[in-house]
């Protein structure tokens, strides 16, 4: 698979859909087929499960070689601006399936995942990137942790020996 198609987060590789697809192509796919197992409904916790089948013709020997793959999705396992779309993930998770099997991909595509954004943790070594407000004044210099503002008593180097 090309290099373009590999994305790491949080120390670890995945490929893309797109690379999948574009490798699969290269070594000769025939046809993808998908059919919708389980639509999302109040019944199942609005999960939606698809079952893709992909076929790749050997090119030296003409011989149609057939992989399947299941994809789910539900709230629970997609990003939340995904909520709308748990059909169409499916339908991508159990493709990727199916192609990584087909082209002997042994890392998991960015798209199987719950939510990638998520996935990986802030470091805990770095300072917080949330920008706090003092508070006695509210007020805030922009920078995290540290609250300067000249009219508030709290700052001033006579307020119970205190300096912000």
């Amino acid at each position: 698979m090309k290099k373009e198609f590999i994305v790491e987060r949080n120390g670890r590789a995945f490929c893309l859909y797109a690379g999948l697809l574009d490798e699969a192509h290269a070594r000769g796919l025939h046809s993808i087929h998908t059919s919708l197992l389980q639509a999302p409904s109040d019944l199942n916790d609005h999960t939606a499960i698809v079952s893709a089948t992909v076929v790749i013709t050997d090119p030296q020997t003409n011989a149609n070689r057939t992989f399947t793959g299941i994809g789910d999705a539900s709230p629970e396992n997609v990003n939340p601006s995904m909520r709308n779309s748990l059909i169409r993930l499916a339908e991508t998770r159990a493709k990727a399936r199916a192609l990584r099997d087909s082209i002997n991909v042994g890392v998991t595509a960015l798209e199987e995942l719950a939510d990638p954004d998520a996935d990986a943790p802030e470091p805990t070594d770095r300072p917080s990137k949330t920008r706090t407000a003092c508070p006695h004044c509210k007020a805030s210099d922009g920078r995290p942790g540290r609250h300067h503002h000249p009219d508030c008593p709290f700052h001033t180097p006579n307020a119970a020996g205190r300096r912000g």
